[in-house]
């Protein structure tokens, strides 16, 4: 597992390895960098039960009980070909009801906004605002070159390049 140290070098000589990209409302800060991960922050939630809350911020969200949603990061991750990526929640949301998952690991050649489930555990609202750091996402080295990286058409890559809450698209191209 690469530490914090790594990636922060790996991010400044941007050599194709690993970026992590941000829109300049939300530059990167040192708090989002962790001991082995660098916590990425909440952009959108899509749900057909996740409410916003227009009155008081645009970016304010409330997931009801019991409730799944999808969310994206704020960032747009790009990894190389040697860089492999897994997503974890933070305890402080698990320690609040709030499970925090990104299904399979973050493949070698991926690029994009990382697509989150989310679902209340809880009997009360949970409450989550943009920007707040949500999950950490921790690194690794693939011991050598992929013969395929996500984004190979051979592996029919279905979200390299996603860009907010992804739904789950073998199930819209089956017709689901």
């Amino acid at each position: 597992m690469l530490s914090d140290r790594t990636i922060r070098t790996l991010l400044e000589r941007a050599d194709g390895r690993l970026s992590i990209a941000t829109p300049s409302a939300f530059p990167m800060s040192d708090e989002q960098f962790q001991p082995a991960s660098v916590d990425l922050r909440l952009a959108d939630i899509k749900g057909a039960l996740a409410v916003k809350i227009p009155a008081e911020d645009p970016w304010v969200f409330n997931i009801p009980p019991g409730v799944f949603a999808l969310g994206s990061t704020i960032e747009w991750v790009t990894l190389g070909k040697q860089v492999v990526g897994q997503v974890h929640g933070k305890s402080s949301w698990a320690r609040r009801g709030l499970m925090v998952e990104c299904a399979g690991l973050v493949d070698p050649g991926f690029s994009g906004q990382l697509t989150l489930e989310l679902k209340n555990l809880t009997e009360k609202t949970i409450r989550v605002e943009q920007g707040k750091r949500i999950c950490q996402l921790s690194l690794d080295w693939v011991d050598t070159v992929p013969d395929r990286v996500y984004g190979d058409p051979a592996l029919r890559s279905r979200y390299q390049g996603q860009e907010g809450p992804t739904p789950a698209r073998e199930w819209a191209e089956a017709g689901r």
